[in-house]
């Protein structure tokens, strides 16, 4: 079955199941002003914008490699996914259906993560890299060549936002994995890259908006209550048998 990208906001409403309704977050949409935490994208003419589009354009040469296999998973936030993509990363084989915090506090926080870099991207409204490119210029996931003029704006990164974001929240809780879970997540992250979706700068002011939101999760007590709940899930969960090394 082809895959076609549509964005943040359906992605939360598959991760949520077809039948449910869309989680919300935990965080009101305007409790940051993302259009000033990441700032305008590079100016048109700029050295910036130069070394955007040579990044894009670069990466053409890894297609049909393995990290374009593994970029190409990573487009995926079903939260079955999720947990098997950071699965060695935090030392546990979690089961979605056994470990209902979990699943609800990465839900919500992708919730946080779409609507808030929403008013972002229609604040600056800067085309995708292969809005103007070839039809035929390879991306990693199947985006029909008449909708690339019209896909959602690029800046700044929605998976480069919710990746930053997952970051730190797992990192939160399993401390002791912060390392692995980190690594994973730039992995998770420069994907969006490697796939030609986004430029290097769309993803940096992704990972400066998550941070922000996650300081301002930091002082909710329903995101305080299902960290705590998830550590717990995390720890009881068994370890992976197929980690490398």
């Amino acid at each position: 079955m082809k895959r076609v990208f549509f964005g943040l906001a359906l992605a939360v409403l598959l991760a949520a199941g077809a039948s449910a309704q869309a989680p919300q977050g935990y965080l009101p949409p305007e409790a940051v002003d993302a259009a000033r935490v990441v700032g305008p994208p590079p100016a048109a003419g700029s050295p910036e914008e130069a070394a955007d589009l040579a990044a894009y354009r670069a990466g053409a040469s890894a297609a049909g490699t393995p990290r374009w296999a593994l970029a190409r998973e990573d487009d995926s936030l079903a939260m079955g996914v999720v947990m098997k993509r950071y699965a060695c990363a935090l030392d546990a084989d979690i089961d979605p259906a056994r470990a209902p915090a979990l699943v609800r506090l990465l839900n919500r926080t992708l919730a946080d993560a779409d609507a808030i870099s929403r008013g972002a991207k229609q604040t600056y409204k800067r085309p995708r890299p292969f809005a103007t490119d070839d039809p035929a210029a390879p991306l990693c996931v199947d985006i029909p060549a008449e909708r690339r003029p019209t896909s959602s704006p690029t800046y700044p990164s929605g998976h480069g936002t919710v990746g930053a974001l997952w970051g730190l929240v797992l990192t939160q809780a399993a401390p002791e994995r912060a390392a692995p879970v980190a690594e994973r997540s730039r992995t998770f992250v420069e994907s969006r890259q490697v796939c030609r979706l986004h430029y290097p700068s769309d993803l940096r002011a992704g990972e400066r908006l998550g941070g922000v939101i996650f300081a301002r999760l930091q002082s909710s007590p329903e995101y305080q209550a299902d960290l705590a709940a998830a550590r717990a899930e995390i720890a009881a969960a068994p370890k992976p048998q197929d980690c490398p090394g």
